[in-house]
C-alpha cells in the first residue's frame, strides 16, 4: 500500500476538524482562583477605625430618628416606580432562575385531534361512500436532555447570577431613594 498526497490530505483533515469540532463543546470551566499572597505593606492598617460596624449593615430606620423623616421615606419606598420596576425585574429574573433549573427536568408534548369531513354526492368520491368521515388523532413526545457538555448548568448558573444582580440593583435603588429623600 503506497501513501500519497491525495490519500492523507483528507485524513489529516477529518481529524484536525474533529478535534477542533469537539474542542468546542465544552461550554464552561469552573472557575479557579488565582494565588494571591499578601503582605504587611498592602493595606493600610493605622487609620482603620476600631468600630467593626459598616454603615452599609445599619438600617435606615435606625440611622434616621425623626418620626417626619422616616414618615417620608416609608411613603417614598412604597410609591416609588423606579423600585416597583425592580421588584418586577427581580421576579421575571427568578422566573428564569426556575426556568433554568427545570432545565434537569424531562419534558412532555402532548397533541389531540380530530377531523369530521362531509362528503357530497356530486364528488369524486361521495358515490362510493356515504356519510361523513372522522379522524381522530393522538401524538405524544417525552424527551430529556443529558446535560454532557454542560449546558444546562451554564444556563443555570446564568439564571442565578441574573437573580443576584436584580436583588443587587433593586437594593441599590432603594438605597438611593432614601439618600435622595432624607438629604
Amino acid at each position: 500500500m503506497r501513501l500519497t498526497i491525495k490519500n492523507t490530505i483528507p485524513k489529516i483533515l477529518a481529524v484536525v476538524v474533529m478535534a477542533t469540532t469537539m474542542q468546542s463543546c465544552f461550554v464552561a470551566k469552573d472557575y479557579v482562583r488565582p494565588e494571591f499572597q499578601e503582605t504587611e505593606n498592602l493595606y493600610r492598617t493605622d487609620n482603620l477605625p476600631q468600630d467593626s460596624l459598616s454603615m452599609a449593615d445599619v438600617s435606615w430606620k435606625d440611622m434616621f430618628t425623626d418620626a417626619y423623616l422616616k414618615q417620608y421615606i416609608e411613603e417614598g419606598l412604597q410609591n416609588n416606580l423606579d423600585i416597583r420596576v425592580a421588584l418586577q425585574q427581580m421576579a421575571a429574573a427568578e422566573a428564569y432562575m426556575k426556568q433554568g433549573k427545570a432545565g434537569y427536568f424531562p419534558s412532555l408534548n402532548g397533541n389531540a385531534s380530530v377531523t369530521h369531513q362531509e362528503l357530497s354526492k356530486n364528488s369524486q368520491f361521495g358515490s362510493f361512500f356515504n356519510g361523513s368521515i372522522d379522524q381522530y388523532e393522538l401524538t405524544g413526545n417525552l424527551s430529556w436532555e443529558a446535560d454532557i457538555w454542560g449546558k444546562i448548568r451554564s444556563t443555570k448558573r446564568a439564571g442565578e447570577a441574573s437573580y443576584l444582580q436584580s436583588v443587587a440593583a433593586h437594593q441599590a435603588v432603594k438605597t438611593q431613594l432614601v439618600s435622595a429623600i432624607a438629604t
